[in-house]
């Protein structure tokens, strides 16, 4: 009796300490999460990525790939952003509702125009690949590794504490670098730039000539960035209300007016109106009617500005703050759960 007492004792203190390291878990998991929330609402792009890696890091879950992935492309990391929205594709699969898999469809489009790619061969097995002094992978590397085009782009390959390259490129836009290690020497690595460009008859032609990028223009921010996808309801939504709320100012005057008309009538047309007063009865009917038709109109008009303000609220909501992580108490302990609309 006495060892199964201590046996139950024992299972009851390892189910406290999981459920208190997962009570912590999660409060660290949110924290980070609604700090990568408020730091993405202030557009401070890499500063909420930072937190919003913590909050994966903590807790893995593929829905905050996608957070992470919007903080990356908004700061111009085309080639990270990349590589995070095609994971979140991969990994979220049918879970991924058709609207969302769109408008990703055609943003990995628009960023696979903004990266060039380098290819790394004759590395040893397990060296680290890093861009920018992020790793980006271990070699050997499944395909080709797409990097920000038109940058200095820092590459450097480690092993075991040894660097084996290092060398700063820039690569434009669909051109791929091959970098082949096996060769002689680090400074001849390079072997050649091959980018893609189309050729007279439209088929796809390789040449050795570097293609200069086509204009110095300042690249766009993600083109589903919650503030600039919503910004025409959010435009038209103040518009409405603003011509809502002229209205029923308006209908305020009329309507001033008629009840001061009203009563200087009123003590001479108990009866009916004299004669001469059928034209200040007319004015007091049309004013009513008008005040009538603007009250109604600006009120009609204010409450659709406000509910479109409130929609596009939500959605941009929704798509900065696509995942929830929330404590889930259960039987035995506590669990940490993601929740969203996606």
């Amino acid at each position: 009796m006495k060892i199964h007492l201590v046996g139950i004792a024992l299972f009851c203190s390892v189910s406290l300490v999981a459920s208190v390291g997962l009570a912590d878990n999660t409060r660290k998991a949110k924290a980070a999460f609604n700090k990568g929330a408020s730091l993405f609402e202030a557009e401070k792009f890499d500063e909420a990525a930072v937190e919003f890696r913590k909050a994966y890091e903590i807790k893995p879950n593929w829905k905050l790939l996608y957070n992470i992935g919007q903080c990356e492309a908004a700061a111009r990391h085309y080639d990270i952003a990349l590589e995070l929205f095609e994971t979140y594709l991969v990994e979220g699969g049918d879970n991924i509702d058709v609207e969302r898999t769109q408008d990703l469809l055609i943003e990995i489009d628009r960023l696979k125009k903004l990266v060039g790619y380098v290819e790394i061969t004759g590395a040893p097995q397990s060296a680290e690949v890093t861009v920018n002094g992020r790793l980006r992978g271990q070699t050997p590397l499944i395909g080709k590794l797409a990097v920000t085009a038109t940058i200095e782009n820092n590459i450097a390959v480690q092993k075991d504490g040894e660097t084996l390259f290092e060398q700063s490129l820039r690569v434009h836009s669909g051109q791929t670098e091959v970098i082949d290690l096996a060769q002689e020497g680090k400074n001849n690595a390079i072997v050649s730039g091959q980018p893609e460009v189309s050729s007279n008859d439209g088929e796809t032609a390789t040449t050795d000539e570097v293609i200069p990028p086509k204009n110095n223009e300042e690249q766009p921010k993600p083109a589903f960035s919650p503030k600039r996808r919503y910004r025409p309801m959010k435009t038209v939504g103040w518009s409405l209300v603003g011509t809502g709320a002229g209205a029923l100012i308006a209908a305020s005057i009329t309507g001033s007016m008629a009840l001061s008309k009203n009563k200087d009538l009123q003590p001479e047309c108990k009866g009916g109106c004299p004669d001469d007063l059928l034209d200040d009865e007319k004015t007091l009917n049309n004013l009513g009617l008008i005040t009538d038709v603007l009250i109604v109109t600006g009120a009609t008009l204010a409450t659709t500005g406000l509910v479109l303000l409130m929609v596009a609220r939500n959605k941009e909501k929704k798509d900065r703050h696509d995942v929830s992580i929330l404590p889930n108490w259960q039987g035995n302990g506590m669990g940490l759960v993601a929740t969203g609309a996606f």
